[in-house]
Parts: C-alpha cells; structure tokens; sequence
C-alpha cells in the first residue's frame, strides 16, 4: 500500500469553501446534476463508461447543469473521454463532480481530454521585431483587426536561448492575452521574457520571428475522485497515453482533490493558461515492459507534467514514487495532438521548425517521497522561467533537480540516496534556492551539486554523509551561501567551476568534515564567513589555487582575515628568490602575484614574518616608506604594496583594495 501524505494545503491555492457545493459557479446549482448514468453508464468497473460518461457531459453542456458521478461506483475507462467538441465556444463549462467515486483506466489511453491545437493559426512572420521586456507587439499591416480584447496571440523565433546550443532544443515561445488594441499594435498581459528578431539568427535564414493565433477551450472544474490501474493494464512503453487527465491549449484547467494510484501518468497540461491542481498521486510507472521490468515509463510516471508554454500555473501536490511528483517538459509539436514525440516539424509553421517554450510563472507546493527508482521527486526541464518552489522530497535519487531559468524558493531534502539531495543542472540559469539538505547517502557523492550559470544556494546543508557542496566543472558564477556542516570530509568542493563565489559561509569543522573548501581554483573567490575549528589562524581550506581570492574569513585565531607571510614558503626559505603570502595554511602569493579578495581585508593588515614579531601596519599609508625588515607598505590609490626583507623591497599587486 502506498504511503500516503494527506493533502490539507488545497485552500492556500484556491479557497473553495465559501463557494456552494465545493465550489460550483452558482450559475450552475440550481437543478440537480446530470449524472454519469444519465448517459448510459453502469459504473461496475468493468463495462466500458467511456462515450456514456462523454454523452452525459454534452448534455450537462445542453442543460447548463454539472456532471456527477455516482458515490462508490467503479467506472471504466478503454478510451479517451475527448470533451473538445462539447466545450468549443463555452466560457464557463458546466463542472465535473467526482466525489468518492472511482476512475478505472482498463487499457493505454488518457481518460478525460481536451485540445484546441487544432485551431492554432498559420504563423506569420513579423516585420517588427519583439525585445526582451516589452509589452507591445506590432503586426504586419491590417493584422490587427484578425485580433480582439482577450485574444491569445503566441510569438516565436529560432532566436537560441537557454544556453543550448544551434538546435531546435531551445527556441523560444510565448503566449500572452491581449489587453489593448491601437491599429496593428496590440499591448499585451505581460512583458515578454525573451526577444524575438526578425532578422537572420545563427540557426536560420531570412524572417526569424512569427505570431499566430490561439483559440484555448475553457476547461471544466474537476473535483474528486480515485483514479485507478491496478494491473497497470495495457500500458505500453513509448507511448504518451496513460495519462488520467491530458488538456492541450485549454485555459482555466481545475482539477482539486484528486487521488491517484498506480497509473501511467497523472495530469498533463500542454500550453495550457490559467491551471490550477491539488491532489495526491502514487506509483506512477508502468510494469509489463519486457525490456525494462519495473522501471518507470517515459514519458510516463509524472505526477503533474506542465508542457511547453503553460503559464500561471499553482499546483498544491503530494505523492510518492513516481518518476517526478512535478515536471515541465519543452513542446515538441510534430502534429495537433502529439507533442512531445521527438519527431517530424509543426504543420502550422512555415518555416517547418519546431517551437519549444516552456511554462512560466508557476508556483508549487508539496510534499514528495522517492523510491530507489525515482530519478527525481521535483524536476524541471530547461525550458522554462520564473518557477517559485515550496516543497519537501524525501528520498529518490534526487530530491529536488532545476533546469529552467530564474527558479527561486525553499527545498527541503532529505534521505536521497542516488545523485544529490538538490540539483541544479547545466542549463539552468539565475536559480535562487534556500535549502536544507540533510540525510543524503551513498552512492551519491554531494548532498548539493551547483551547476549551470548564476546560480545560487541558500540555506543549511548539514548531516549528510556525503560532501557538503559540489561545483561542477562546467558551472558559471555559482554563488554558495549557506552554513555547511557536519557533512563528510569537504564542506565545499570546487570541481573547476568559473568564477565560483563562496559568500559568507559558515564551514566549520566536524568529526568527519575536516576541510572547508577543497580546490578552490584560480577564479574563485571566498568572502566573508566563519571557518573556526581547524586551528590557529587556519581556513581548514586545501589545495588552493595560488590566483584564488580569500578575505573576511573568521578563523580561530580571533583575527579577521589574519594574513601570514613566510619568504620562501616557509621559515627556512629563500626571502631574495620567493615570496609567499599565506593565510590559514593555504598559498595565496607567490613572487609577487598576490591576489586578495575582492572585498578587501579591511583597516590593519596583521603579518607574522618567518616567526618575526608581529607588525600591524596602517593601510592607509599613501607611498612606499623607509622601514625594517618583516614590514609592509601600500600604496592604495595605486593598488601596490611591498614587504621588506633583507634589506629590499619585494613588491606585488592588490587586485582590490585593503
């Protein structure tokens, strides 16, 4: 039996309770609902309720009345309940009350389904291009009038964006409302994101940008229900059916308190306006594949999947093993109604290319459990922008993986014990996530792994036994800031990252941490922070890069950034040949390379000389001066300083103030 997490955190979405009957439009509960064996339904979980329960929707539509399904009946379902014709023109479809009744899916195909892809546009090329942040789009002559107040209009280019590279894996797409009309310029509900060029771009020649049309079905509210495939009967792998709902362009999708359990998918909302879900959904997978038993279906095995240009999205989940509870996925259109197959070029593009998108604006909260052959309780796809997060992932591989664009919010993992606790994945960009990470085993190596462009993790990354935080080698501008203990052996690892930035972190020593940072490389920089346990004056750092940047690090010697100058490395070294700066062990300078952080060290430089008395020198000083051996002297506006020895100046360069 799955472990199940109760769902009470609906209302912090929608608050249906001041609403009549759960939450109908009042237009809609004057008359006692249309029920399922109205249309002819026997409801015994075995006879086929497929076109009975469409019938009694089309006329629950022709009465203006809900539709409900009986309590404690068993429905089955062997084809696809497409609800696209009898909700063409509606502004406000009649709702579907589910209550405790159950939805049996008795082979491979989505139960309830709607799409309006079909009465897309024919894309058009522009003649005025679209830039990033604006909040007006200019039609070719005479276009304007195809358009009205609340029309949906989407824009596309073979622009690249995501960072990935000249294939049509990262073209952008957005859909927006029209607010306003002035001839052929139409202001829009939001700024677009990204820009749109009418000239040539490295991926394509001649017109780049195009805009269609878009006529989105207005979905029913789904309330209720338990959707069921005990035998997981039928599923078969490759396929995108399996699915217990399936909306394509709808706008307004509702579907609250829903319980699923074994089935091959649970809600897939494809370009779809306006979504909001809550529910609980397990054991999403398929099992009679003969060359994977056991294993999760692809694209199977989600628990929410959002598709392409979705946008304004709240989802309220909870669940366990499932390939993802939550996931986004790019649009790969290769006909009306088969997004996402990989194939073949979209029908209504004159160009022929693919338009790939991804959702926006999306908020999700929850709770996750993963088992061994869950690749990732949370999951994002990098194709889409403005995530906010609020979830919990116990166990899984991963707990929580990002690889979308400006993702923010609060991660809690724990107990992963395959890649990491939290991920962030090449690909993503200007993430910004407060975690903590607690319990993650082997065989995963880093309880964090840091990779993509800008960015940044917040937070607690504690108890793990696994290293604290990983650096990728292919991440750019990673920023950690968070306290980092009790972890094993490193608190951070720089694997080769560009311009890494650990910003005051706390990174003390721990029975089984015994080093704060392990090969911070010539870009990266430590600022700021508290690295106390690792002895006198000691950072605990190790194999640091000589060009590396290290300033404001409180150690236990009680100074702030105490600096320790040794000639030649060492007390018994050469002081004519070499010159070395180090602080806490670790070689900042050498021969007058000196890299400082830059935050600066602030005020008074402290230095020990081969075992001198320590001196404490005024930074402030403006020219080189007269002084005897162990030293210093700065000239700030010039950014120089030298030391003293043996009677001569040895200088070298600040890259920042002291």
């Amino acid at each position: 039996m799955p472990v199940r997490i109760p769902n009470n955190r609906a209302a912090g979405i929608t608050d249906r309770s001041k609403l009549p009957l759960g939450g109908l439009p009042s237009s809609l509960i004057s008359g006692s609902p249309v029920m399922f064996e109205d249309g002819g339904a026997v409801g015994d979980g075995v006879t086929d309720d497929s076109a009975a329960i469409a019938n009694a929707y089309a006329a629950a539509v022709k009465q203006g009345r809900s539709l409900a399904a009986s309590a404690g009946k068993q429905y089955a379902i062997y084809n696809r309940i497409d609800l696209s014709a009898a909700l063409a023109g509606l502004a406000s479809p009649p709702p579907i009350i589910l209550g405790s009744a159950t939805i049996v899916q008795a082979r491979s195909t989505n139960i309830f389904y709607a799409s309006a892809t079909a009465s897309e546009s024919v894309k058009t090329a522009l003649t005025v291009a679209v830039n990033a942040g604006d909040q007006t789009i200019t039609l070719p002559a005479g276009a304007g009038a195809s358009f009205q107040v609340g029309s949906w209009i989407a824009v596309q280019c073979l622009a690249g964006v995501f960072g990935l590279p000249g294939s049509n894996l990262g073209y952008p797409r957005e859909i927006k409302q029209v607010l306003s009309i002035s001839g052929d310029t139409l202001t829009v509900d939001s700024p677009y994101v990204f820009a749109y060029p009418i000239t040539a771009t490295p991926y394509s020649s001649g017109n780049s940008a195009y805009y269609s049309k878009l006529a989105p079905l207005n979905a029913p509210e789904i309330t209720g229900g338990k959707f069921r495939n005990p035998n997981l009967a039928g599923l078969e792998a490759g396929t995108s059916n399996g699915y217990l709902a399936r909306w394509e362009q709808c706008h307004n999708v509702r579907m609250f308190d829903i319980q699923s359990d074994q089935m091959g998918g649970g809600i897939l909302c494809v370009e779809c306006m306006g979504v909001k879900i809550t529910g609980d959904f397990n054991r999403h997978q398929y099992q009679n594949d003969p060359n994977n038993p056991g294993q999760y279906g692809a694209p199977w095995g989600y628990g929410v999947g959002l598709v392409g240009c979705c946008r304004d999205g709240e989802i309220d989940i909870t669940g366990r093993a499932c390939r993802h509870l939550y996931t986004t996925l790019g649009n790969n259109f290769t006909g009306a109604n088969t997004p996402g197959s990989g194939g073949g070029n979209d029908p209504n593009s004159p160009d022929g290319q693919w338009y790939i998108g991804g959702p926006m604006g999306i908020k999700v909260r929850g709770v996750g459990e993963g088992d061994t052959l869950t690749p990732a309780v949370w999951d994002t796809h990098p194709y889409g922008w403005g995530h906010d997060f609020d979830v919990t992932a116990i166990g899984g591989q991963v707990g929580f993986q990002c690889r979308d664009l400006r993702t923010t919010g609060r991660i809690v993992a724990s107990g992963q014990n395959g890649t990491s606790g939290v991920s962030t994945i090449n690909g993503s960009v200007g993430s910004d996530l407060t975690v903590d990470v607690s319990g993650v085993i082997g065989p995963a190596t880093k309880a964090v792994a840091i990779d993509g462009t800008d960015n940044t993790i917040r937070g607690r990354i504690h108890d793990n036994s696994v290293l604290g935080v990983a650096l990728s080698a292919t991440a750019t501008r990673p920023t950690v800031a968070a306290h980092i203990l009790n972890n094993a052996n490193y608190g951070v690892q720089d694997l080769g990252a560009t311009n890494p930035l650990i910003l005051g972190c706390y990174i003390p020593k721990g029975t089984s941490q015994t080093v704060s940072v392990l090969n911070l490389g010539a870009t990266g920089r430590v600022a700021g922070g508290t690295f106390t346990g690792y002895g006198a004056g000691a950072t605990g750092m190790s194999g640091t890069n000589a060009s590396a940047q290290v300033a404001g690090v409180t150690v236990d010697s009680g100074f702030t950034s105490s600096v320790v100058l040794y000639p030649g490395g060492s007390a018994g070294g050469n002081p004519a040949t070499d010159v070395n700066l180090y602080r806490g062990g670790s070689n900042l300078l050498r021969t007058g390379a000196m890299v400082l952080g830059d935050r600066g060290l602030r005020d008074t430089l402290n230095v020990t000389i081969s075992g001198r008395t320590s001196a404490q020198i005024d930074t402030a000083v403006g020219a080189f001066v007269t002084a005897a051996d162990g030293q210093i002297a700065t000239d700030v506006p010039n950014h120089m300083a030298a030391i003293r020895l043996n009677g001569a100046w040895y200088p070298f360069t600040l890259t920042g103030p002291l």
